[in-house]
């Protein structure tokens, strides 16, 4: 960022002025002074390249910046200011935040340095030209009902610490005469008397008295209730519609997860959580269970799980009678398979599986997961989404992204992409602001700068969460100490020690107040109703007597009611619900014109064209030949034969008992010369024989070693180490289209080896036929067609670069490549 002359100029004058403060200059102090040069003119240099580009700064949502944050701004700042004098260009410093809406301390948000940057840098702009801080009191989100009740909240001074000066500027109201209400639920009782609980009922089953699944059952069924009688939101002239309701909570606990059942149970759309965790979705465990089945025999657990899912569906009985009577060590698989014969409900399963295995085990993640979701009627997509609900559509979705991710990086290998999951899969952070049609339920922080004409706070009940404070502390400043924080660390005795609890103490406080802002924040989300809800908690039978600073939302609540009860413009109306527990109501009819929005008058269309009504001329099918698509491979006797087709012809069809022999061995081999070259030499014995023994257990021990050592015979052979270099790629898909006397023909395929340098391009493909020729003028014509049509592609992909072509014979082992001129006659016999 600095040129040398400016450097050298620079450290120049420097130097001469170090000596002329000092008689001598030893190298400690060149080396010293080089450094100090370096880092300050770096950084003027920086400021001053910046300043020449930046007019204007605006920094939104000021209240959550972190010290960090404010550290780059000043020092923009403090360029921009510091040159207001050699420019005449316009230039603005523009801060937007509110204090109380500062909820990201977990983020590095510090509220009480935004109290302190707000004066400060107002000092600094003030000194050089107009400074103004223009409060914003009006609301044009939420009517008056909900504003007078926040109002009531921090109206007292405890209930405000944290929130900045005192008393809080009441708000104004932009919605004047437009309807709305706020509504405080009394706590949802604990009951007396626990309810029995049967040994057979599942663990994770709420009991029917359980406070927390009986108010989100109240909530689910106001909200049902609304839909169901068409319920009248005034300020907007209709009926409320789902989508005009957000549930927010402090935390996603057990509470979150309950309501969301509930509206499900209840038939109320719901949008589901805002943030999902891919490993704990049902849906995804179902999809894995899937994988884990295909991809090891003998996991049980994982088919068991599969056979109970959406995708079929069998009960605990039918799963009972295919697992009992099976012998000692048989899979549950392979009970399925001899099972299948006998009963006419498990024969469709196990061909579904079967399909679902070989496309897992052939092409991947991507298209396993694409298979198993589309294919049958119903398709596994419907079959998923009848018993989870449309919700499963994220996380679905969220899954298929990471196969497609994993398959950018990685070859195509369904084991490989379990193992990468289970590492890599995080959590799912939805848009909750793009959600049409159904409830909303977040976290009151997730919440931030969105809004609904109708909120629940569910958990209101709640307090700030205290008892994770430390071992980390940090001592409150103190003049005594240069008036600044000190780090402390409490453990064991010291944690008991004064210091300690004073800094305990000033964390307690400083949660508490965010926790205030917090209901702020939440509470200002609505633009219409307000509904504060609750449980009742054991610890916690007169939370109305702690002290105001550490009261939950419904404690404040509950004050403010108090505290409004002789406002005579608008007057909380008490009433009485199912238990004959008191709600407290606070509402203000609509007196405003609705409005409504003008529909606009429908457009006259004209007359389609003729040309708009005929059908579109029939397109010929164009020729697609998938080069790697042949049969005979690793026989003595068959010629092999170009496949050539109209359609997608499958590559790997299910072979028969007699056909196996013919295919197998070739497919483990050139599996193992995709896998093998990755891994450690000194390993690569130990884990083909495991590869081997997991794909072909019913070959025996000695055919299996001889595939082992043909396979380690071409890795440790260097003759061929170009072929397995680190500029190669195994399994390469390719696809062209190129033009033949027939007219264009699609090529598509898969090169068993590609090697990519700098001036040429080497397609290598494995052939396991026995025995292999010794010349590639005795190469079989469709293995000559093949890789004439891959050099024909990699052509187009790669121009003006090279291309070399070559057939590994795995048998004997020999490299033997291909002159142009036979794969030119090649191509031209392809494309006839």
């Amino acid at each position: 960022s600095v040129d040398f002359l400016t450097l050298r100029d620079a450290f120049q004058n420097a130097y001469e002025e170090e000596k002329r403060r000092r008689a001598v200059v030893d190298f400690d102090d060149l080396i010293r002074l080089t450094d100090e040069l370096m880092r300050n003119v770096d950084a003027a240099w920086v400021a001053y390249k910046l300043d020449q580009g930046v007019d204007h700064i605006l920094v939104d949502e000021a209240q959550d910046t972190s010290p960090a944050q404010w550290s780059v701004i000043e020092s923009l700042l403090s360029e921009l200011v510091s040159g207001e004098g050699a420019v005449a260009r316009p230039r603005s410093f523009f801060a937007v935040g509110d204090l109380k809406q500062s909820i990201y301390s977990f983020q590095g948000a510090d509220a009480g340095l935004f109290l302190e940057k707000e004066q400060e840098l107002g000092k600094r702009l003030a000194a050089v030209r107009r400074y103004e801080n223009v409060r914003l009191a009006l609301s044009f989100r939420t009517t008056a009902p909900v504003l007078k009740f926040v109002d009531g909240v921090f109206g007292d001074v405890e209930a405000a610490q944290g929130l900045g000066e005192f008393p809080i500027p009441a708000h104004g109201v932009h919605r004047e005469g437009e309807g709305g209400l706020v509504e405080l639920w009394p706590l949802t009782p604990r009951p007396d008397i626990e309810a029995d609980n049967p040994w057979d009922a599942p663990v994770d089953e709420a009991a029917p008295n359980d406070p927390a699944r009986r108010l989100c059952e109240r909530v689910a069924a106001t909200i049902r209730g609304w839909i169901d009688n068409g319920e009248m939101l005034a300020s907007k002239g209709r009926p409320i519609q789902c989508d005009d309701i957000m549930i927010l909570v402090q935390s996603r606990s057990r509470l979150f997860h309950e309501m969301i059942g509930r509206l499900g149970a209840a038939g109320v759309p719901v949008a589901g959580a805002d943030r999902l965790s891919l490993t704990e979705d049902p849906a995804v465990e179902d999809l894995m269970a899937y994988a884990r089945a295909v991809a090891t025999r003998d996991d049980d657990l994982s088919f068991a799980a599969l056979l109970k899912s959406p995708f079929f569906g069998v009960d605990e009985e039918a799963l009972f009678q295919l697992a009992h009577p099976r012998a000692k060590g048989m899979s549950l698989q392979t009970a399925l398979i001899e099972a299948k014969n006998q009963n006419a409900r498990l024969a469709p399963i196990a061909g579904e599986f079967d399909a679902a295995r070989l496309i897992g085990m052939r092409d991947g993640p991507v298209a396993f997961f694409s298979h198993i979701l589309e294919a049958g009627s119903p398709s596994g997509r419907q079959r998923l989404y009848a018993r989870l609900g449309e919700t499963a559509e994220d996380t679905v979705n969220a899954l298929l992204h990471l196969a497609h991710q994993f398959e950018l990086s990685a070859p195509p290998s369904l084991f490989n992409f379990i193992h990468w999951f289970d590492q890599n899969a995080g959590d799912v952070k939805r848009e909750m602001d793009q959600t049409e049609g159904a409830v909303r339920i977040m976290t009151a922080h997730g919440s931030k700068g969105l809004e609904a004409n109708i909120v629940f706070l569910l958990d209101a009940h709640r307090l700030a969460n205290t008892r994770d404070l430390g071992p980390t502390l940090s001592i409150p400043a103190d003049e005594s100490i240069g008036g600044a924080a000190a780090p402390l660390f409490a453990v064991g005795e010291g944690a008991q020690s004064t210091a300690a609890i004073a800094a305990r103490e000033s964390a307690k406080h400083d949660a508490y107040e965010e926790y205030r802002r917090l209901f702020y924040v939440a509470a200002t989300r609505a633009r219409d109703r307000l509904y504060v809800c609750g449980l009742e908690q054991g610890n916690q039978k007169a939370p109305r007597d702690r002290p105001t600073a550490e009261k939950s939302w419904h404690s404040l609540a509950c004050d403010a009611f108090d505290r409004l009860n002789g406002d005579l413009s608008i007057e909380p109306s008490p009433f009485w619900d199912d238990d004959g527990e008191p709600i407290r109501r606070l509402e203000i009819r609509q007196v405003a014109p609705v409005e409504t929005k003008t529909v606009a008058p429908e457009k006259t269309h004209q007359a389609l064209p003729n040309w708009a009504r005929r059908s579109p001329p029939t397109e010929a099918a164009r020729m697609r030949l998938a080069p790697s698509r042949f049969t005979g491979e690793d026989d003595h006797s068959a010629t092999p034969s170009l496949s050539l087709s109209q359609g997608d012809a499958d590559p790997d069809a299910v072979f028969s008992p007699q056909q196996r022999d013919r295919y197998f061995r070739g497919r483990i081999i050139h599996y193992l010369l995709e896998w093998a070259p990755q891994l450690p030499q000194a390993e690569r014995r130990a884990e083909i024989d495991r590869l081997v023994a997991g794909r072909a257990g019913d070959i025996s021990l000695e055919e299996r070693v001889a595939w082992r050592d043909e396979v380690l015979q071409i890795l440790e052979d260097p003759e061929f180490a170009t072929v397995f270099s680190a500029n190669s790629r195994a399994e390469a898909s390719i696809a062209a289209r190129l033009e033949g006397d027939g007219g264009a023909v699609d090529i598509i395929g898969r090169i068993d080896r590609l090697i990519v340098e700098d001036d040429v391009v080497l397609a290598v493909d494995y052939k396991s036929n026995r025995p292999p020729p010794k010349r590639a003028e005795q190469t079989p014509e469709a293995y000559l067609q093949q890789m004439a049509l891959y050099r024909a592609a990699l052509q187009k992909i790669y121009p003006g670069i090279e291309i070399k072509t070559a057939l590994l014979w795995t048998y004997a082992p020999r490299l033997v490549a291909l002159p142009d001129a036979l794969l030119d006659h090649a191509f031209a016999r392809a494309l006839q």
